[in-house]
């Protein structure tokens, strides 16, 4: 999994709560064992508190931001069954499998031997539909065959807006010049991450 891109305004007052709460346990500590404890635990393990708990939030937490109501927190973690169809008419099943944190996701691609894995991405507030979400991201594929003729390795760019409370995602791909390929993917969500929510 790699870092990404995330169009959300919670993500500085996620980091004061999280400050907040550190302090508080260690006061908690402070009040429960006594200043001699609290003098050794320090600065260090206050911060190391504040480490926990954003590892903690990073890796779980987040998924409660969902249940608030008026927060949107998107997630698309899961796998996903479709079609692609590139620009010459041809169609064929693919499968796209996204693995998602707070601050990190990939996304894998995999349709006959061909395969593909992000290295980059963005959540974003889609550019011309306003209240859709688009899931772009960057990918690197490796060579491979399609009957007798081969597949360079390239990299490309995938960009998936989300509809049907996350069950679809559809969009546009395109590949760099040498390999100089784009087309339509449609997808529809059959197994959805643990604990993800359906929140739009």
């Amino acid at each position: 999994m790699h870092s990404y891109g995330r169009d959300y305004r919670y993500s500085p007052y996620i980091h004061v709560g999280l400050a907040a709460l550190a302090y508080g346990l260690y006061l908690l500590i402070l009040q429960g064992f006594g200043s001699g404890i609290a003098v050794h635990i320090g600065p260090i393990g206050t911060l190391s508190i504040f480490g926990l708990l954003e590892f903690l939030f990073s890796r779980w937490g987040w998924r409660l931001l969902c249940l608030i109501p008026g927060v949107h927190i998107y997630t698309f973690g899961g796998t996903y069954q479709g079609n692609i169809t590139a620009g010459d008419g041809t169609s064929f099943p693919v499968t796209l499998t996204i693995k998602q944190n707070w601050s990190q996701i990939s996304v894998d691609f995999l349709s006959g031997n061909a395969t593909s894995r992000s290295f980059s991405a963005s959540v974003v507030k889609d550019r011309l539909a306003k209240g859709n979400v688009e899931l772009i991201y960057n990918y690197f594929a490796p060579g491979t065959h399609e009957g007798e003729e081969r597949v360079g390795a390239h990299h490309g760019t995938t960009m998936l807006k989300r509809s049907s409370k996350g069950r679809k995602l559809s969009g546009e791909y395109y590949t760099e010049r040498k390999r100089d390929s784009f087309g339509r993917i449609e997808l529809r969500r059959v197994l959805r991450a643990p604990i993800d929510t359906d929140d739009e």
